[in-house]
Order: structure tokens, then C-alpha cells, then sequence
């Protein structure tokens, strides 16, 4: 079953939500101007050409809002027997340079040397005097990312397909890669809330029944400049990387990291060769439990609900059949996507 709306991308970015029976536009989104530096064309390029991977690095790609930072935290600590005293989810775990761990998010973190005090002015314009640090910092040079000492953590939204057509290097590395998918309605409901509720508060806000079409057609994070695409390209991405190479990646859910976090604890440290006993894994489970993550945060917009349905389908008690038809078209961008694969 369609939804009754439908979203048509502009050339200039500009995404319409439009009355499939009518014709008639509902609702105009615009590219927000601030983040139009974040990603494009040159950055690509320059990324492209200087990153450069190593064989133990841990490469996180995960779409927006399906768990990526509790399996950031998880990652870290099962590198560091469970120290919790080295990280901040409430900057999410960021890379520190004085303690030398943390995670880096290559996309935002890595500039020439030359842009990086401009950038750093820029974000802080944006965020305003008495905002935190985000995640955004801190800046690296190449030369600096090379120079990370130990086990490298690398978080990416990319999927399995395009994290390697942007990082071309990434390829001639042994590293690791783990993915986490999440359910649609609940990653459409946190992506929504992320945008108009919480951390970034956009403006304008679409209805629920106009975000669906947005998120399903892989808009949603397009309209901030970063080329997410479909949660659906996601999983299926990952699943072929996972057919082709089983040694490569890992695929988790987030209903599994919520139900039963030792046991993904130990899938992790499979996957990365690193020794894990059950008590290690009893510890990172319990650090990583949505509640402690969140107090260990300060309390941080960013940790909004962390459950697996529940309060996410009231967001479409107004829109009858809504929910239903968002799975329905995305059970069919991976049948139609798996298709291709065959």
C-alpha cells in the first residue's frame, strides 16, 4: 500500500512532498545552508585521496539513528577491557588526542590543515556560545589520522557501497567492518525527531505524514547534504558485502543489541579476534545499557528513547495506516533491491 504522499527532489536540492492523486505540493523542504560545507563534490575528493586504512581498523557503517553509537561503545570497550572512564557518549565517544582513544567520523573530522581553523570558527558560530562541543571535533589533519595510536574506531553513515567508492583505500586494507540495521518505523521516527525535536530542531517541520516519503525515498538526510540514501540500501548493501566476503563484515540489529547485548558482545569480539570472557562481555553489556549511557552522558539530547517500538508508533496514531504502509514499501526496496544481488 502507497502512501497517500509522495517526495520529488529538486535539482537544487530542494525536496517537494506531493498528493500523488492531485499533483498538489503539501510541503517544500530546503537544504539547510549551514551544512551545505559538510559534504560535497571537494570533500569527497579529498578524502578519496588521503585517507588511508589499516589492516586492524574497525570501520562502523551504520545509517543514521539504527544504534550507531551503542555499538560505538561497544566496539571501545571490548579494545579496552571496559574502561568507561575514557569515554563520553555525550559527545559520543568522540577521539580524544589526550588519552588517544575514542572514535573518528572521517566525513566531519578530517580537513586540510589550511581549512581547519576556519571550520572550527564556522561550528562554533553554528552551535552557538553555550553549546558543547560535538561530535563534529575535534579536527584532523590527514597527517594526524595517521598518527592515531592503536586500534582505530571509524564511524561512517555510508553503506557497504559507497563507504568504499568514497574511501577507495578502505579496499586494499584488511579492516574490519560492522553494520547495524534497525526496524523502519522506529529508525523514520528517531531520524524525525533528530531533525525537528531534539539535537537539530529544523525548520520547517513536516508532518509525520509527510517525513515518511521523505525518509523512504532516502531524502530525509539528503536535505542536510549527506548522501545517506535508504535505509533499505543499507541492509542490502551490507548483506551482499557479507555474501562476497563473510570474513569482512558483521551485520547486527538493534532489537538484538537491545534484547541480548552479551551475546552481540561476543559476536563483536569474534569479528575484531579480540579475546573476550564472559565476564568482559557481562560488562560491556551493562555499559552499555541505554539508561547507564545516558546518565554517563549528562543526559544528552542525542539519548532520546533507545527502545525497540513501543512509543515510536504514536507518532502515527493520527495518520491511519501510515505505519503499515511505511514497511510494506520498504519491505518492497528490499525485495526489489535483494533482486538485484541474485
Amino acid at each position: 500500500m502507497a502512501t497517500r504522499l509522495e517526495a520529488r527532489q529538486e535539482d537544487d536540492g530542494t525536496v517537494n512532498v506531493v498528493d500523488r492523486t492531485s499533483g498538489k505540493v503539501e510541503g517544500s523542504f530546503e537544504p539547510a545552508p549551514r551544512r551545505k560545507k559538510m559534504w560535497n563534490e571537494e570533500r569527497a575528493a579529498f578524502l578519496a585521496a588521503q585517507l588511508r586504512f589499516r589492516d586492524d581498523d574497525v570501520v562502523l557503517a551504520t545509517f543514521p539513528k539504527c544504534g550507531t553509537t551503542v555499538a560505538e561503545q561497544m566496539i571501545l570497550l571490548l579494545l579496552n577491557n571496559c574502561d568507561t572512564s575514557v569515554l563520553n557518549p555525550g559527545v559520543k565517544n568522540i577521539y580524544n588526542s589526550e588519552t588517544g582513544f575514542g572514535k573518528v567520523w572521517p566525513e566531519v573530522n578530517v580537513f586540510p590543515a589550511e581549512d581547519i581553523e576556519k571550520e572550527r570558527a564556522d561550528r562554533i558560530a553554528n552551535r552557538g556560545p553555550d553549546a558543547k562541543p560535538g561530535e563534529s571535533e575535534p579536527f584532523l589533519t590527514p597527517e594526524d589520522f595517521d598518527k592515531i595510536p592503536g586500534r582505530r574506531v571509524l564511524k561512517s553513515h555510508f553503506n557497504a557501497d559507497d563507504v568504499f567508492r568514497y574511501f577507495p583505500h578502505l579496499a586494499e586494507s584488511k579492516a574490519k567492518l560492522i553494520t547495524v540495521s534497525r526496524d523502519p518505523l522506529d529508525a523514520c521516527v528517531s531520524t524525525y525527531c533528530h531533525l525537528y525535536e531534539g539535537q537539530r530542531n529544523y525548520k520547517p517541520k513536516p508532518t509525520m505524514e509527510e517525513f515518511v516519503p521523505i525518509f523512504l525515498g532516502g531524502a530525509s538526510w539528503d536535505l542536510y547534504l549527506q548522501p545517506y540514501g535508504r535505509l533499505s540500501d543499507a541492509i542490502t548493501s551490507f548483506e551482499a558485502l557479507h555474501k562476497r566476503d563473510p570474513e569482512r563484515a558483521l551485520l547486527l540489529t538493534y532489537d538484538e543489541i537491545v534484547r541480548d547485548p552479551v551475546q552481540v558482545a561476543f559476536r563483536i569480539a569474534k569479528h575484531l579476534n579480540v579475546e573476550c570472557s564472559q565476564d568482559l562481555a557481562d560488562r560491556v553489556a551493562e555499559a552499555t545499557r541505554f539508561g547507564k549511557m545516558k546518565a554517563q552522558s549528562g543526559d544528552a539530547v542525542h539519548f532520546r528513547q533507545g527502545k525497540v517500538g513501543g512509543d515510536n508508533t504514536a507518532k502515527f496514531a493520527e495518520y491511519p495506516g501510515l505505519a503499515t504502509s511505511l514497511r510494506e514499501q520498504h519491505a518492497k526496496q528490499l525485495e526489489e533491491n535483494r533482486a538485484k544481488f541474485q
